[in-house]
């Protein structure tokens, strides 16, 4: 045995040199992967400074908005909705009429706002005339019969105050 290798046991049983660990890293994604690595990192940078220009500084360029006058004038505006469905009344009334016939004048139309007593529509009045003329004659006659037993009536109330 030698002096050297007494005092230097280690020297003898050394390890590997090892590598650094950016080494390790680069012999894990291959050259190909750090590629892609790199090109990931500079999109996000990219991304990252294009959304603070977006944020904070391209609305400085519109604060010299720019107006346009113009002088005022009165027109017409028309406008057009088209839409499809089924209306309905707000309000709506049942009519009943006293007397049946033919209708021969419509006063009121569709969409028009009547009040009460407004005339709405005129029948022929030929067949009312006829009925009317009848109740006057049967009332001409309730009242001659009225007539005729109240003087009977008197007759035989006269009759017993002088029997």
């Amino acid at each position: 045995m030698s002096v050297t290798q007494l005092d230097a046991p280690e020297a003898a049983v050394s390890a590997p040199p090892t590598r650094s660990r950016k080494h390790r890293l680069g012999r894990r994604l291959g050259r190909r992967g750090t590629i892609v690595l790199i090109l990931a990192l500079v999109l996000l940078l990219g991304g990252a400074g294009y959304g603070v220009w977006a944020l904070f500084l391209s609305d400085q360029g519109s604060a010299a908005t720019q107006y346009r006058t113009m002088t005022v004038s009165t027109g017409t505006l028309k406008s057009t909705v088209s839409a499809s469905g089924t209306l309905n009344p707000a309000k709506q009334t049942e009519l009943s009429f006293g007397s049946s016939g033919v209708v021969t004048k419509v006063s009121a139309k569709v969409g028009d706002k009547v009040s009460k007593g407004d005339v709405l529509a005129k029948i022929n009045e030929d067949e009312l005339q006829i009925d009317l003329d009848a109740a006057e004659a049967e009332l001409t006659e309730a009242e001659d019969s009225l007539s005729d037993l109240q003087d009977d009536s008197d007759a035989t109330d006269t009759a017993l105050a002088s029997a």
